[in-house]
């Protein structure tokens, strides 16, 4: 019942595909800046994760059922994202929208970390507000990255995914082994550090910038709808963005 939809490359050969995966990143600073940003995101969150279990145990003495009902907080982006796509996304551009994320989250990883060392109220915090911010994050990085190439939805997709999961792999191995040498706080500093990496990111590139770094076309964070306008490949049009508000409604 699907429909069929036009191959956007014709005649291209399944190495070729595979070769186009490979330079995209070289040849499009919107995708690599986003990618490296679900990169340090996504080992934040998985660092969190991963290390949170061991914490509860040792530290709080929780029993598994009581770590495992941690997990519930995570469902917050299920209620409050759609509020967050109307208030936020729908009004500012995809920069603005991850820098509010990006520094929420931060937020968010310092009260859980440092308060995390002597009362639950700091996981608790994390646990909830954090899945909000990474979920915001990723939903404003898609956004981003819709319209780098339409010819190549599919590779421009593949290169942001092995960012992702290379992302995750990091935060696991890299938390746990903070943490099983200098506990909580030691896998928090990493978290901490790498969303002020990807903080640094957004600041060196603009909203507006064609290359790699800079400002260049202003700083103005206002969607393109707002302004009337006509949006870069940064910045998706609107039938774009209603597909993509779509998705964050429903994430």
């Amino acid at each position: 019942f699907l429909k069929d939809y036009p191959v956007a490359r014709p005649g291209t050969s399944y190495p070729e595909i595979l070769w186009r995966i490979l330079k995209l990143p070289f040849l499009s600073p919107m995708l690599t800046q986003m990618s490296l940003i679900a990169f340090l995101s996504m080992g934040m969150f998985t660092s969190f994760w991963t290390t949170l279990t061991f914490q509860l145990a040792e530290v709080f003495k929780l029993s598994t059922l009581a770590i495992g009902l941690f997990a519930l907080g995570g469902i917050s982006p299920v209620f409050l994202n759609p509020v967050v796509s109307r208030l936020l996304m729908s009004r500012i551009h995809t920069h603005g929208s991850l820098i509010i994320g990006l520094l929420a989250t931060l937020a968010t990883v310092l009260v859980g970390t440092f308060v995390g060392t002597f009362s639950l109220a700091g996981p608790i915090i994390w646990t909830f507000f954090g899945d909000l911010g990474v979920n915001t994050i990723i939903v404003a990085n898609r956004m981003a990255i819709a319209n780098v190439d339409p010819t190549a939805h599919n590779a421009v997709n593949s290169v942001y995914m092995i960012f992702t999961f290379g992302g995750q792999l990091f935060g696991t191995a890299v938390g746990n082994t903070l943490y099983a040498r200098g506990g909580w706080t030691w896998s928090g500093a990493l978290n901490i550090a790498q969303l002020g990496t990807a903080l640094l990111l957004m600041v060196l590139r603009g909203p507006h910038e064609k290359g790699w770094v800079g400002w260049n076309g202003g700083w103005n964070l206002q969607s393109p709808e707002v302004v009337g306008g006509h949006g870069d490949h940064s910045s998706p049009a609107s039938s774009s963005r209603v597909e993509e508000k779509g998705e964050a409604g429903t994430c």
